[in-house]
């Protein structure tokens, strides 16, 4: 009678297997109560994910905008997940969509170890001049 036991597969090196991106959407004022309930569920479901997929790098992508975008990276900075801040623009620019307070925490996020900065370039028609960035018009 043949083993029928699985032979175990090697585990691969967590430096170079394939990352579980996890995107991020959602509201830019969340109820102020709803905000722990949040923070809760996600502590959750990046424990489960952890436990199942233990070989698999986590990494979270968000554009980094005031409210939920901020509320999942932090809770997956507290799980020393990676993230990526996929900017919509160059942060100069962002920048002008945020109160001071907001940008400050924008830019302590992205000075985390972990996280990853990617800026997308400026639409060609602002580029030409075509279209002016916020605070030229």
């Amino acid at each position: 009678r043949k083993n029928s036991r699985v032979p175990e597969l090697p585990r691969p090196d967590p430096q170079s297997a394939t990352p579980l991106l996890i995107g991020v959407t959602g509201h830019r004022h969340p109820h102020p109560e709803d905000i722990a309930a949040a923070e809760a569920a996600l502590d959750r479901v990046f424990t489960d994910l952890r436990r199942r997929l233990p070989d698999t790098p986590l990494r979270v992508v968000s554009g980094m905008a005031d409210g939920a975008d901020r509320i999942v990276v932090r809770v997956a900075l507290r799980h020393q997940l990676l993230v990526t801040a996929l900017l919509p623009m160059p942060l100069h620019e962002y920048a002008a969509d945020f109160s001071a307070s907001s940008l400050a925490e924008l830019q302590e996020i992205l000075a985390q170890p972990g996280v990853e900065q990617i800026e997308l370039p400026t639409s060609l028609a602002v580029a030409r001049g075509a279209a002016r960035p916020r605070g030229e018009r």
